[in-house]
């Protein structure tokens, strides 16, 4: 049976993302809502990222401000999800996402600019997009961050609690760093687009400004955001830390060696 064509807003570079992002969710499951699940919430934000600017840190810390902030709507999520519980339509899997971790009627979401999908299909963006708050985490250095990437993608592990393959110089692919760099670059961008045609102002934080102060930094965006629940007791696994190590620093150097020539 064919499914219908999703129906997002056309136009501009964040809607053409949410647009092709819909028709690829299409492929896997139903994408059509006869209903808007996050029309019951009454408190609404979205941490908005991109791959290692230390969204994983940021929510681990927001723990002690009451909130449980995962990567609900990530492709790779929704489809074992799909699986595991039966579910057959997208719809389906935002109200169990809305049930649970929205039950007091404040919901959370973090990742990168391809999680705001389902909210377009819902009819949530753009209509009531006024109604969500946005923290937009960056990273100043836009090498490290691809660098950081490039480590955690070959190696496997992209939080500290996962220890990875080890990984030697001459795993470096300058050529795939390159193209990590454009790719933030372009999802930078993608949020910029999505403020600045919404006139949201965002609060804004740097992985450099987390990373040198995480209790201060999350207490900042708590209050931001208004979280002023019970400390929720973080999970067994050891606090994460920085991942960077020195081949972090030599490959950085090499990139930029060649960059220049």
């Amino acid at each position: 049976m064919d499914r219908p064509e999703p129906a997002v807003e056309p136009g501009g570079p964040y809607r053409e993302r949410l647009e092709a992002k819909a028709i690829q969710l299409a492929e896997v499951v139903d994408v059509a809502f006869t209903a808007n699940p996050f029309r019951a919430l009454n408190h609404r934000y979205v941490i908005a990222a991109s791959a290692r600017t230390g969204s994983n840190l940021l929510c681990e810390r927001l723990r002690a401000h009451g909130a449980v902030v995962q990567e609900l709507f990530h492709t790779t999520r929704i489809k074992k999800a799909l699986a595991a519980q039966r579910l057959n339509s997208l719809q389906g899997y935002c109200e169990k996402m809305v049930k649970r971790y929205g039950a007091d009627g404040t919901f959370g979401v973090k990742g990168s600019f391809d999680v705001l999908a389902p909210f377009a299909l819902a009819g949530e963006i753009p209509d009531h997009i006024a109604d969500w708050r946005f923290v937009y985490l960056t990273r100043g250095d836009l090498i490290k961050q691809a660098i950081s990437h490039f480590v955690a993608e070959k190696s496997g592990s992209w939080r500290s609690v996962k220890e990875g393959v080890p990984l030697e110089d001459s795993d470096y692919d300058g050529t795939r760093v390159a193209r990590l760099v454009e790719r933030h670059k372009r999802g930078n961008a993608l949020w910029e687009d999505l403020f600045s045609v919404h006139r949201i102002d965002p609060f804004r934080v740097t992985y450099e400004q987390l990373a040198a102060d995480p209790p201060g930094a999350a207490a900042h965006v708590a209050a931001f955001l208004g979280l002023h629940g019970e400390a929720i007791a973080k999970k067994s696994n050891p606090p994460l830390v920085k991942q960077a190590t020195s081949l972090n620093a030599r490959w950085e150097a090499r990139f930029r060696e060649e960059s220049a020539e």
